[in-house]
């Protein structure tokens, strides 16, 4: 138990860390006005609104690590790795809000944005119009989500009027999401906002029921960074690129360098073109039955085709599947055989990951 007012006692305070089953005395905290970094549980988002309010956490310098939940627990947190400019939306939060007046506010230079079990709604962007602020945002974490089934609505051209989204964003993890039919969904012919995912390096995609296409062959552009790939469990997915156009035009992903396809069973195509990744390095396809080609684009070398130049390994669990597959060049599969494994997790002892349920 912390006496109240200790923190007035402390007209110093610079750094705070507050215990995780303490309620924070949300009116110390504002009055801390040399308070530089603070790591604790808000109990409510009218604490975080009155933190933002107060401008304490939308200063450039200011460092936290913030946890909103009612829920008061004495465990450690461990398992997390302490970082910096990160808000996290937990269990029942965006639930919880009281009144109307409640609305959801980001700290102006948030870096790290989560949310599990929150009660998000049908799209992040309904609850987080974060086109004009949030830009420095690097990360967005959603897990278990219940309602969420986009990422960003696009009705009109309002969102080019207003700021671009994600524009630094470079890591998007989805996992559990059992209601996500996509990235985007499309309330009528609207283009998305030039930049969106400019900066993304990281897309990973789990455990997801309902989707069937990642994103459109016309916006392959907009994820020209992106570096890693993973589609895992989505047990509806039909094709991670989508031929909107119905041209079967090349897809260039020049910065590619891993690729995880996993347990898909429903998956007919990665793209109707050919995928020009340069920079691959590491092929992962394993549970994609129902694939008929692998659309790597192979270049030639001395007029000779060869795999693309960084290509390390291709990892398969099924050989009678990869045997099966179709080519446009019959020498295709003979030039990428010297890199291709098979590895079946069932024969090899390989120990499948978990997913937590609690």
């Amino acid at each position: 138990m912390i006496p109240m007012g200790t923190l007035h006692g402390l007209s110093r305070l610079q750094q705070l860390t507050w215990p995780d089953h303490l309620d924070v005395p949300i009116e110390e905290i504002e009055a801390s006005s040399r308070l530089e970094v603070f790591q604790g549980r808000l109990n409510s988002i009218r604490d975080l609104n009155r933190l933002i309010n107060s401008r304490k956490i939308g200063e450039q310098s200011f460092l936290y690590n913030i946890r909103i939940s009612s829920r008061k627990t004495f465990k450690p947190r461990e398992d997390l790795i302490l970082r910096w400019k990160h808000l996290s939306f937990r269990k029942d939060s965006l639930m919880e809000s009281s009144l109307d007046t409640d609305k959801y506010m980001l700290p102006r230079y948030i870096e790290i944005l989560s949310f599990s079990r929150s009660g998000l709604s049908g799209c992040l962007l309904d609850d987080f119009p974060m086109s004009n602020y949030a830009r420095d945002l690097k990360e967005c974490w959603i897990q278990k989500e219940d309602k969420i089934e986009c990422i960003m609505r696009l009705e009109n051209e309002q969102h080019s009027s207003t700021g671009v989204p994600f524009q630094s964003l470079k890591t998007m993890y989805m996992s559990g999401l059992p209601n996500l039919i996509g990235l985007f969904k499309w309330e009528a012919v609207a283009p998305l906002p030039p930049g969106t995912f400019s900066c993304l390096e990281y897309l990973t995609i789990h455990g997801c029921g309902k989707i069937e296409k990642l994103f459109p062959q016309s916006l392959a552009h907009n994820f020209h960074n992106l570096q890693e790939l993973t589609v895992e469990n989505c047990v509806q997915m039909e094709e991670i690129i989508e031929d909107d156009n119905n041209e079967g035009a090349d897809i260039t992903l020049p910065k590619l360098r891993n690729l995880y396809l996993e347990n898909l069973p429903q998956l007919k195509s990665i793209c109707k073109g050919k995928m020009i990744c340069d920079s691959i390095e590491s092929i992962n396809l394993k549970g994609i039955d129902n694939v008929k080609e692998l659309p790597l684009n192979l270049p030639l070398l001395h007029g000779q085709l060869s795999p693309p130049p960084r290509l390390e390994k291709i990892v398969v669990d099924d050989k009678e599947w990869w045997e099966s597959l179709e080519w446009d060049h019959h020498n295709a599969k003979n030039v990428l055989q010297p890199l291709v494994s098979f590895e079946n997790p069932f024969e090899t002892g390989l120990i499948l990951p978990c997913i937590l349920t609690s």
